[in-house]
């Protein structure tokens, strides 16, 4: 019966204990991985629905950036010639009008 040496045999053990040593190591790394990976998706979500947030408060100031610029266009085109603009300004809605006489603004309350 042949006995296997003690040289073999320890080199059958050191290369099994590598193997086992290697894979905790790539083990430990798909696990580091892994979390890296969570932690960037919830920081991509987070930047995307902030993201989202900015551009619809950007297309909600560009709309009404426009359609104060179309009413303010709209009063000075048909009333160039009126004595009172009505503005919805709620300190004028209260009973004041803007009185334009002679190029010069001045408000004044009405009677």
């Amino acid at each position: 019966m042949l006995v296997p040496s003690h040289s073999s045999r320890y080199s059958s053990l050191f290369s099994k204990a590598a193997a086992s040593v290697l894979a905790v190591a790539e083990r430990q790394s798909l696990e580091t991985l892994g979390r890296e990976e969570k932690t960037a998706l919830r920081t991509l979500n987070q930047l995307k629905a902030k993201f989202e947030e900015m551009e619809t408060r950007r297309n909600k100031l560009n709309e009404d950036a426009t359609s104060q610029g179309e009413r303010k266009n709209g009063v000075w085109s048909t009333c160039t010639s009126c004595a009172f603009v009505p503005f919805s300004d709620p300190v004028l809605a209260r009973g004041e009008a803007l009185i334009l006489t002679g190029g010069l603004n001045t408000r004044q309350a009405r009677v």
